[in-house]
């Protein structure tokens, strides 16, 4: 079911759109576009120290200017992505169990990775757990 999602992704958007987080000074731990079962979409997961400590207003703030500043070469909206705590048990369970070295393009459909189901995803970066 997931694989033929995928085709309608733009993993090369969502590739640019990390490389200018990344440029703006935020070092993603987490950058993955994840297919979300319940609402049969995907998102892009970015999840990041900086946005823990500023929380999220100002997380989405800065990726708005981000995206603003790709335009019109991006048109990925901001309610297709989404901030995700370091601590959230999703995240915690795919840094203990998986790396994907930036600019990654790892897909993984159908795991578990420490009891967390991932039905599909695409992931450009997954640093480990320290």
């Amino acid at each position: 079911m997931g694989q033929d999602i995928l085709v309608g992704i733009p993993v090369e958007e969502g590739r640019r759109f990390v490389e200018a987080v990344h440029k703006s000074g935020v070092r993603t731990t987490v950058a993955l576009w994840m297919f979300d079962a319940e609402i049969r979409d995907w998102r892009l997961v970015l999840s990041a120290p900086t946005f823990d400590r500023r929380g999220l207003r100002a997380g989405y703030t800065a990726l708005r200017k981000i995206l603003d500043g790709l335009r019109p070469d991006v048109e990925m909206d901001l309610s297709q992505i989404v901030i995700a705590n370091g601590n959230e048990p999703m995240i915690r369970a795919l840094r203990g169990a998986v790396a994907v070295q930036w600019p990654g393009g790892s897909r993984f459909t159908g795991c578990v990775f420490n009891g967390v189901v991932v039905e599909d995803a695409y992931a450009y970066q997954i640093l480990p757990a320290r």
